[in-house]
């Protein structure tokens, strides 16, 4: 006996089909990856089209769904029977698997083939990568050993929490990232108390951030990885900062290649 399934056309928001992959154990969830499902085969090209379709709005056909009598092996209440390359990859866009930076990194270091020299993406607040997660994430997608870290801890901190735990942030960063980190940024940071979060730039040592660690987990490194100052408004001022740096680093044990005190 042949079982009939029954289409009902809905609507959906995107990130409600996101929400349902992504917890497929809950009410609601979608199990990608059924018995008779294929594997994902779409490559970077395809993924890069649908991406651009959804921002620009064009239609991208419709998905179709089971519902389940009852939950799968998976506890999940649906499956997706057509469409199942477009969810896919829109889950990875959305959980930063694929990305535009990952794309541009991939054709980048393809095209250059660099033998010693490392890409990478500096940190922000607020784009991606913003966390050491997030860096994770873009590594294993971008899959290339020409890809490196570079390290900018006051870039990460977007938050109070960030701010006043800038120690376990740093430690957090350098446990998982230390293999890959090639350069890094050294600026600080304070808070200034305003309506509104607002961190400012200072000269080093003026601010927040927990020099003492971020010195010793760089000194730490398996490989030799430079340090940059930046953004500061007058040569006094990154002679402030290098003096100090060079301050926190005796006292720690830490002494710097290539560079001298005034």
């Amino acid at each position: 006996m042949v079982n009939k399934m029954r289409f009902d056309p809905a609507s959906k928001p995107i990130q409600t089909i996101f929400n349902d992959i992504k917890n497929v154990t809950k009410k609601n969830g979608i199990d990608l990856q059924p018995p008779y499902q294929r594997g994902f085969i779409w490559g970077h090209d395809f993924i890069d089209k649908l991406i651009l379709s959804i921002i620009k709005q064009w239609p991208i056909g419709n998905i179709s769904l089971r519902i389940l009598p009852e939950k799968n092996a998976k506890d999940a209440t649906q499956e997706v029977v057509d469409g199942q390359q477009r969810l896919t990859a829109i889950r990875d866009f959305m959980t930063d698997d694929h990305s535009v930076q990952g794309e541009n990194a991939r054709k980048i270091i393809d095209a250059v083939k660099p033998k010693r020299a490392k890409f990478a993406y500096e940190m922000m607040g607020w784009a991606l990568p913003d966390t050491a997660d997030s860096y994770l994430r873009l590594i294993k997608a971008i899959d290339r050993p020409g890809f490196g870290v570079h390290l900018d801890i006051a870039n990460m901190i977007n938050s109070p929490d960030k701010f006043w735990n800038n120690t376990r942030l740093i430690n957090e960063a350098f446990d998982k990232l230390g293999s890959m980190v090639v350069s890094a940024h050294f600026k600080d940071l304070r808070w200034e108390p305003e309506m509104n979060v607002h961190f400012v730039e200072c000269v080093i040592g003026e601010g927040d951030i927990d020099f003492g660690t971020y010195l010793t987990r760089m000194a730490k490194l398996p490989q030799d990885a430079p340090v940059m100052i930046e953004h500061m408004k007058s040569a006094e001022e990154y002679d402030r900062c290098r003096d100090h740096l060079f301050k926190v680093g005796e006292s720690i044990g830490v002494t710097f290649v290539g560079a001298k005190p005034a």
